[in-house]
C-alpha cells in the first residue's frame, strides 16, 4: 500500500498499477482523485486482474465490484462468466447487496435467452456443479429480468441492481 506498486506472483489477483513515460501525473482539477490514484509514477487503475506464468495479463473486473460476503472476497465478474456458460443465460449482471449477517450478500440479475427455459433453482444448481465456483460465491438470490439498467454509453449502471434488491 505504500507505493502501491507490490509485485505479486503470478496468477495472484490485484488492481492493476500502470506506469510509464506518457502516463498523465494527474485528474485534471481533481487534487482527492489525483492523490487516491497516482503516486510515485504509478496509476491505480481500479480495474483487478492477474498476470499468469506466461506473462499474460488478464483483467477480471474493477475493484468496486468486489463483494466481501462474510469476510469473503468475491469477483461478481468471475460469477457472470460462469453464468453465462448456461445455455439458456443471455446476460448476467453480479452485485453485492447489503446484508445484516453476511455484510453483503452475492445476487444475480439474469436475462434469459427467448429460447432459454431456467429458472433461479436451475442456475443455482448450475453455479454450484461449476468447479470454479466456491459455495460463498454462488447467489444467494437470482432475479430473472427483461432488461439489466444501463448508462447512456450503455454501460451497465450496477449501482441501480445494487438498489432494486
Amino acid at each position: 500500500e505504500g507505493d502501491f506498486a507490490d509485485e505479486l506472483p503470478p496468477g495472484s489477483i490485484g488492481e492493476i498499477v500502470v506506469s510509464g513515460s506518457s502516463l498523465a501525473v494527474g485528474y485534471w482539477r481533481d487534487e482527492a482523485l489525483t492523490r487516491a490514484r497516482f503516486r510515485n509514477g504509478w496509476w491505480r487503475s481500479g480495474d483487478m486482474g492477474y498476470i499468469d506464468a506466461d506473462g499474460d495479463l488478464f483483467i477480471l473486473g474493477r475493484t468496486d465490484n468486489v463483494i466481501n460476503t462474510g469476510g469473503m472476497k468475491v469477483h461478481g465478474e468471475e460469477i457472470e462468466r460462469v453464468l453465462l456458460g448456461h445455455p439458456a443465460v443471455a446476460q448476467a449482471a453480479v452485485v453485492g447487496v447489503p446484508d445484516q449477517r453476511w455484510g453483503q450478500r452475492v445476487e444475480a440479475h439474469v436475462i434469459l435467452r427467448s429460447s432459454g427455459a431456467a429458472d433461479a433453482a436451475v442456475l443455482e444448481a448450475f453455479c454450484r456443479a461449476h468447479g470454479e465456483l466456491a459455495s460463498f460465491k454462488v447467489p444467494k438470490v437470482f432475479h430473472l429480468v427483461d432488461r439489466l439498467p444501463t448508462g447512456p454509453t450503455g454501460k451497465l449502471y450496477r449501482r441501480a441492481l445494487r438498489g432494486s434488491a
